[in-house]
């Protein structure tokens, strides 16, 4: 099947989880044997167009704002994506969801492909805007046009018929996430003597890092040869460094980004690994938490020990003594106490964790194969 991709605001390849998702998602469809273009943002020295692996890249400037910019956005994409519906004789067109976008899916219906729409987050996280009525109009205008209607967490189809859900999930990629993927320099390199503590991911107020450190503290009484690792960058990172200075700890050490394919490498490098996401934060209080963190599948894919928020699909999975430890990420002894457990953990429930975790990746949370279930829903 020929197979357009369309994530127009999204760089690839690039840091942020999104990136992963989509780079992931077009690397599976081509795995289970589709032919895929792709339009994605451009960044500065990359070609517009160009062939790698197989995917065929089309990439275009994003708007940096302002109303006219994003006017010339809006057709020029439409205008792009007619030019491959007619040329390549696209047999499914798979977008994103953003703000004013779903043009593909409005084209590729009328040209008569199967839609896949694919929700990250629901429309609601833009109520406090302005424009949210014309937003949501223009929203439930492109839902028409969409066979299918994907979404990692039940609120995200509030406005969406129920015939066209589609409630699917993120991944890991076992190929390039696995415990088999280890680099004894990075031990050298930070001088990790004790057990480590390892966090990736955008430095946002909403993940409680705040509270991890100070938690980080109070553990390192106890495990004075404890380090924490954390990769990544974002809008906390400097008050974040602050703060590590300012406590009474050692071993602390801001990564930065760490490219895609290294990051296995850092995680094999520690024992326990951290995903927190405020509950009282915004828009997933006010959703009742709609994020799939792919962090969790590739740490588990990596056979660690995952401390994450009690919340959300974040119960499900994450289990209690069985993938790692659930917490309140409000209260700093909660963290301090499912830390302290982590890093003591015998050498045998360490083994039946990371075989419990490498399990669940390989039999369900792949990309291969949540693509690959997607496809046969439409």
């Amino acid at each position: 099947m020929n197979i357009l991709y369309i994530a127009e605001d999204i760089s690839l390849p690039g840091f942020h989880g999104g990136s992963t998702h989509v780079q992931e998602t077009i690397n599976a469809l081509v795995e289970l044997g589709h032919k895929v273009f792709v339009i994605c943002k451009k960044n500065k020295g990359q070609k517009k167009k160009e062939m790698v692996k197989g995917i065929s890249y089309c990439r275009i400037n994003a708007p940096s704002g302002g109303f006219q910019k994003n006017i010339w956005f809006f057709f020029n994409l439409g205008k792009i994506t007619e030019e491959i519906l007619n040329k390549e004789r696209i047999e499914l067109v798979w977008q994103r969801n953003r703000i004013f976008g779903c043009q593909g899916i409005i084209a590729g219906k009328k040209a008569g492909a199967k839609t896949i729409l694919e929700m990250n987050e629901p429309i609601e996280t833009s109520e406090e805007s302005i424009a949210f009525p014309l937003i949501k109009k223009w929203f439930l205008h492109c839902v028409k046009y969409a066979d299918k209607v994907t979404g990692t967490h039940e609120c995200m189809f509030k406005f969406i018929p129920k015939e066209k859900r589609l409630l699917s999930w993120h991944g890991s990629n076992p190929k390039l996430f696995n415990s088999h993927k280890k680099d004894p320099t990075i031990s050298k390199k930070f001088s990790l003597k004790g057990k480590t503590l390892f966090y990736s991911g955008s430095f946002q107020e909403w993940h409680c890092l705040k509270n991890a450190l100070i938690a980080f503290e109070k553990v390192q009484e106890k495990y004075p040869e404890a380090a924490f690792l954390l990769a990544g960058e974002g809008p906390q990172k400097k008050e974040l460094e602050k703060l590590a200075k300012k406590l009474k700890v050692k071993n602390i050490h801001f990564l930065g980004n760490v490219q895609f394919e290294r990051l296995p490498y850092h995680i094999n490098a520690s024992d326990v690994c951290l995903a927190l996401f405020d509950r009282n934060y915004g828009a997933i209080k006010k959703c009742g938490y709609f994020y799939s963190p792919i962090k969790v599948h590739d740490y588990k894919a990596c056979g660690k020990s995952v401390i994450a928020s009690g919340i959300g699909n974040l119960k499900g999975l994450v289990k209690e003594g069985k993938n790692g430890f659930l917490v309140d990420e409000k209260s700093i002894p909660e963290i301090t106490f499912s830390l302290a457990n982590a890093l003591s953990l015998s050498a045998k429930n360490q083994k039946l964790i990371a075989k419990r975790n490498i399990l669940e990746i390989k039999e369900t949370y792949n990309w291969k194969a949540i693509t690959k279930r997607i496809l046969e829903k439409l």
